[in-house]
């Protein structure tokens, strides 16, 4: 048996936790698993709202951009992509930037397999971790902050 369980629920307008069927079921019988005595802990937290996968493929446009932009205003060439002693000249180009973030960043499927932003395996949740690994990369590698479009996005859904 798996030593955590992650079960979602929702919480109606009575205030009480509601959780599917199977779920329970799931949940009773992980517990009977368990030997006598046994410890644990339940957690419960609020689930993030996801973006949706048009606003995903928007943030990466603009976090390629943004990257970019950066690259032009410090007069840096992909040199620095490739961590060269000396200046190449060649100016970063955003088939570059995605070439070379797919590469310091890659993004996985569900069975830890590479894939690319266009692949159908691309589901909104892992893509989203994956553009906020991306905001890091570049905060730390290049000092390029790289703010959400619509940091309050949350609070009108």
């Amino acid at each position: 048996m798996p030593r955590k369980i992650i079960i979602p629920g929702c919480i109606p307008k009575d205030g009480t936790l509601l959780l599917p069927r199977m779920l329970i079921s799931q949940r009773k019988n992980w517990l009977i698993s368990l030997t006598p005595e046994q410890r644990v802990t339940q957690t419960l937290q609020v689930e993030k709202e996801g973006k949706s996968w048009s606003q995903v493929k928007t943030i990466f446009g603009l976090i390629l951009s943004t990257i970019k932009q950066h690259f032009d205003e410090h007069g840096w060439d992909n040199s620095v992509l490739f961590r060269l002693s000396e200046p190449t000249g060649i100016p970063v180009t955003i088939a570059d930037l995605k070439t070379y973030l797919y590469a310091a960043c890659p993004l996985y499927n569900e069975d830890h397999e590479r894939i690319h932003l266009s692949d159908t395996q691309a589901y909104t949740d892992n893509v989203a971790d994956w553009i906020t690994r991306i905001m890091d990369y570049a905060a730390t590698q290049w000092q390029c902050y790289i703010p959400d479009p619509d940091p309050n996005w949350r609070l009108k859904t």
